[in-house]
């Protein structure tokens, strides 16, 4: 039996989105598995995990008063959705003969942005937007576009799968 894919962090290369799924496109279950993996991710809180659990500078775990663990915040449905509405009323406006490499490019201040918003301490959508910085970063032509839009399609409707869980 294959083993589950585990994301384990943006500071772990071996887990994070590849460029070659933007630039070559989906040719195998890795990239299906990784956004499977990472929704899951973005929407969980494990106790004594660092990817999820808030430490001090010390590295200590976090508990507040009550001596329950404190999380970093999930990335909730609406952020999500905002950004992916953006993404789905850009390709509404783009085809291979008006495609702008620009307009993708763009796409980073709008996640930034959200980043920027959101007043808890290590967000799970500053992951998202490391993660999907990468891609844009990745797009130089339209079929990559597409490829990006599939990938985060993924992410989004493995993220409603386990956030109902």
């Amino acid at each position: 039996m294959e083993e589950k894919f585990q994301y384990k962090g943006v500071n772990d290369p071996s887990s994070n989105l590849k460029d070659s799924w933007i630039k070559d496109g989906i040719s195998d279950d890795t990239p299906i598995e990784w956004a499977n993996a990472f929704a899951e991710y973005l929407v969980t809180e494990k106790e004594k995990d660092k990817l999820h659990h808030l430490t001090d500078s010390k590295g200590n775990f976090k508990y507040d008063r009550q001596n329950k663990p404190v999380y970093r915040k999930t990335l909730s449905t609406s952020q999500l959705r905002k950004f992916f509405g953006d993404l789905k009323s850009l390709e509404a406006n783009t085809s291979s003969e008006n495609f702008s490499v620009a307009r993708v490019k763009m796409m980073k201040p709008k996640l930034a942005y959200a980043v920027g918003r959101e007043k808890s301490f290590e967000p799970k959508i500053k992951d998202l937007y490391i993660e999907f910085s990468k891609a844009i970063d990745a797009v130089s032509e339209y079929r990559h576009f597409k490829n990006f839009i599939q990938l985060f399609e993924a992410v989004v409707a493995y993220h409603k799968f386990y956030e109902n869980q």
